[in-house]
């Protein structure tokens, strides 16, 4: 029978090393023209590069791009994000340690991954219906029983998970414990967590596995690590707040995207996709702060939409000069050209800071995307005309 996810997993038999090199294209590229810019080579590395790479939202991706490397579209990310950030501030609240409160949120997380997996896998439900499904529950269970709408942490929640290196001591006295930021502890655990779903993605690679026990496995994994990512959020901010809206941060299924969740085909390539997924986070997160930011508005990152548009709009056009015959793959080509030159131009216009530059760079980006979304059209023309 068929199904939204079959349709949508990338092949495992469609591996090509130009393919796998056209897709990484669009990420280096914004890469090399943001961070330069962005990047301070200062004191503030550590909060402001690698605090924003191994951030609690490089979790939340990493399970979104698991389902989507199985075909599913799990849209009860950010709620179940929510859902683990109450729960393990309420567990905390309750007196029970910081880490069991994250133990428990994992499993909270990993419970609705579950539902969402019996409805996609068992029910045979569209994965978006049915994930939405699960986060208007959990919305709907967070303002149910959280009083307020939120739980504030204690002030010395997380004293414990302070690192404090021991100083010289001056004439004499005893050596000075200094805490570091709790950033710093945040950023280690984000790491940890990262590396251990890496070591587990590198033992399953040779493993093999029906279908639907994967898919089941991703969408469970997927709410675990969202539900940490909430957990995680704590660190920074002390305070765990209901969800209002059921999509909130486009950054998580842009980074996806760049990372080439999507994308990248062949078998055992989910290692090398989520390998990039910490340097996608950063380029998403530069990119919302860098780029069209005047389309942001009404609580909403538009402009981390446009970006997805450009990267989905890219990776189609390589898709087609990676696989189709001349002369399709000639207009193919040009399309991708031209979705890079998209991608590429509006950043160029940011980091120059010349606020004359942004309108037209702006406009030559749209229309260049326009023009690659044509000679697409054309493209599959003539590949269906082709004997």
């Amino acid at each position: 029978m068929w199904s939204l996810e079959d349709k949508l997993m990338p092949s495992a038999d469609r591996h090509s090393w130009l393919r796998d090199a056209l897709g990484v294209v669009p990420l280096a590229l914004l890469l090399v023209v943001l961070f330069p810019s962005w990047s301070q080579p200062d004191s503030t590395y550590v909060t402001d590069v690698a605090g924003q790479v191994a951030s609690p939202r490089l979790l939340a991706a990493l399970g979104m791009t698991l389902a989507l490397r199985m075909g599913a579209i799990d849209l009860s990310v950010w709620a179940i994000t929510a859902g683990g950030s109450l729960t393990a501030a309420a567990a905390i609240v309750a007196g029970v340690s910081p880490m069991w409160a994250f133990a428990l949120a994992a499993a909270v997380g990993a419970g609705c991954g579950a539902v969402n997996a019996a409805l996609v896998v068992t029910a045979r439900l569209p994965s978006p219906v049915a994930t939405l499904l699960v986060a208007g529950g959990v919305i709907g269970l967070t303002w149910a029983l959280v009083p307020g709408g939120g739980i504030a942490l204690p002030d010395d929640a997380f004293d414990r998970w302070l690192l404090t290196p021991p100083t010289s001591g001056e004439d004499g006295q005893a050596p000075e414990q200094i805490g570091l930021p709790l950033i710093v502890t945040r950023t280690m655990l984000v790491a940890a967590i990262y590396s251990v779903v890496m070591a587990v993605l590198l033992w399953r690679r040779r493993q093999g596995g029906h279908v639907r026990f994967r898919r089941t496995a991703a969408l469970v994994a997927c709410g675990a690590l969202a539900a940490l990512a909430g957990a995680g959020w704590l660190l920074d901010h002390g305070r765990a707040v209901a969800p209002a809206r059921l999509v909130s941060d486009f950054r998580i299924p842009a980074a996806a995207l760049l990372a080439g969740a999507v994308f990248v085909a062949g078998p055992g390539r989910t290692l090398g996709v989520c390998a990039c997924l910490p340097l996608a986070v950063l380029t998403a997160m530069i990119w919302r702060q860098q780029v069209w930011v005047q389309l942001g508005k009404w609580g909403y990152e538009w402009q981390v939409v446009v970006l997805m548009a450009l990267v989905v709009l890219a990776q189609a056009s390589a898709a087609r000069v990676a696989r189709w015959p001349a002369p399709a793959r000639r207009w193919a080509q040009a399309g991708y050209v031209l979705g890079l030159f998209a991608i590429a131009l509006p950043a160029l216009a940011a980091v120059a800071g010349v606020q004359a530059l942004l309108q037209p760079a702006y406009w030559a980006s749209i229309l260049a995307a326009g023009a690659a979304a044509v000679l697409l059209i054309v493209a599959r023309r003539y590949r269906s005309a082709a004997p």
